[in-house]
């Protein structure tokens, strides 16, 4: 049906259209999809969690424990090779036909005097990939949860927790408003 509108409208038939399609009917459109289908569905509780109006500090910091130890097992190579698989079966069982991952001409760089590694480059275009988009997104993942809810705010969210816990458990919700309006 989609096709049908893009036909119809037109759009096939403009060169910078074209383009975009190629692209989405590529082998590294479909993988990096299918890579972040995965990343989107271990993050859909945690962000549904964290966009709550009545939030529990306490469960977040636990669902964001969760969160980063699902991430760290997808960062396998048994998890990379489901990914492959999964994107493979889809690509057999459409009816579109997906062009191969691009094969990269190597690139020798001159060698210096005093230099003695040779310059090998990655010729498996799927050990490319696993290497440059799997593992490096998922890498930054990591370390971007690590970097922002480091241990020091994760201790300070769960004091926090705690004292509206007993705060909230010693005083009714009348008592905390008569306490705001005679300090106001």
């Amino acid at each position: 049906v989609c096709w049908v509108c893009l036909v119809f409208f037109g759009l096939l038939l403009r060169p910078q259209n074209n383009c975009l399609i190629d692209y989405f009917l590529s082998e590294r459109f479909i993988l990096t999809a299918f890579l972040y289908d995965k990343i989107f569905d271990i993050f859909d509780p945690l962000t549904k969690m964290l966009q709550s109006t009545d939030i529990d500090l306490l469960c977040a910091i636990v669902s964001l424990q969760s969160v980063t130890d699902k991430i760290s097992k997808v960062r396998t190579d048994d998890a990379f090779i489901k990914l492959c698989s999964q994107s493979k079966l889809y690509m057999e069982n459409s009816k579109m036909v997906f062009s191969p991952l691009p094969i990269h001409r190597p690139r020798k760089k001159k060698q210096l005097p005093g230099e003695y590694l040779k310059d090998s480059p990655i010729m498996d275009l799927m050990y490319e990939f696993k290497i440059n988009t799997y593992f490096s997104s998922l890498d930054t993942i990591i370390s971007s949860i690590n970097e922002r809810f480091n241990s020091k705010s994760q201790d300070l969210l769960k004091d926090i927790s705690l004292f509206f816990l007993f705060f909230f458990s010693h005083f009714s919700f009348v008592d905390i408003l008569c306490i705001y309006i005679r300090s106001a």
